[in-house]
């Protein structure tokens, strides 16, 4: 139940290309969020976590458990490289949080949206809690590797399954044909435009060939 939560295999497998879809550690706190006019969207999806397109983020609210002591004696108590990938994907998804709540406005806004699950839990306690796991100073190599990076574009996302694993899409959010296809018309009219231009080079060739 717990990795299920936070998996995110569908971004690991493509790590090494993550850098084409986001920077290290480029998050924005929700308060620039909604400043810079996107529309935050609750998502229950892992892979969409910081997943942004067209002016909207996707944000998973922090479950539960990852706020109890029970689920870090369990975890610190126990060994195991099934344990050992369960901490690096709660620290990750509390470390990208550490990142979306910076200020009180910040946490305002996520208590709003429903990001936060404790009605109880207040400003001084969230920031205490990350501060008493070290969130703040968690190293990298103590993290999944996903969340070595920050918000991650969809529409590149999407780009890099298709160039490098051979899948149609890492995630779609289309809901008819038309913006279905409007996706594909960058590629299509890039494709159109080299053929022509080969087809015009060939033809120049042909013309500049001497007859026998």
């Amino acid at each position: 139940y717990f990795e299920q939560e936070m998996m995110v295999d569908g971004l690991n497998a493509i790590h090494s290309y993550l850098w084409m879809a986001g920077s290290k550690g480029n998050i924005s706190p929700l308060h620039r969020q909604v400043m810079i006019g996107r529309t935050i969207v609750i998502t229950e999806d892992p892979e969409l976590h910081l997943v942004w397109n067209r002016g909207t983020i996707f944000i998973k609210p922090l479950p539960p458990f990852l706020v109890t002591e029970e689920f870090w004696r369990i975890l610190l108590d126990s060994n195991g490289s099934s344990h050992e990938s369960l901490r690096h994907l709660a620290n990750g998804f509390l470390k990208s949080y550490s990142r979306l709540i910076v200020y009180r406005s910040d946490f305002k806004i996520a208590k709003d949206l429903g990001l936060i699950p404790y009605e109880n839990l207040g400003f001084e306690d969230w920031f205490n809690f990350l501060h008493h796991r070290r969130i703040y100073s968690c190293p990298p190599d103590s993290v999944n590797m996903r969340y070595r990076y920050g918000e991650l574009r969809l529409y590149r996302l999407n780009w890099i399954y298709r160039l490098f694993k051979f899948q149609h899409v890492y995630m779609s959010l289309d809901t008819s044909y038309d913006q279905y296809f409007s996706r594909w018309w960058p590629f299509i009219l890039f494709v159109v435009a080299w053929v022509s231009i080969a087809l015009t080079a060939f033809q120049v060739l042909l013309a500049a060939r001497p007859e026998n």
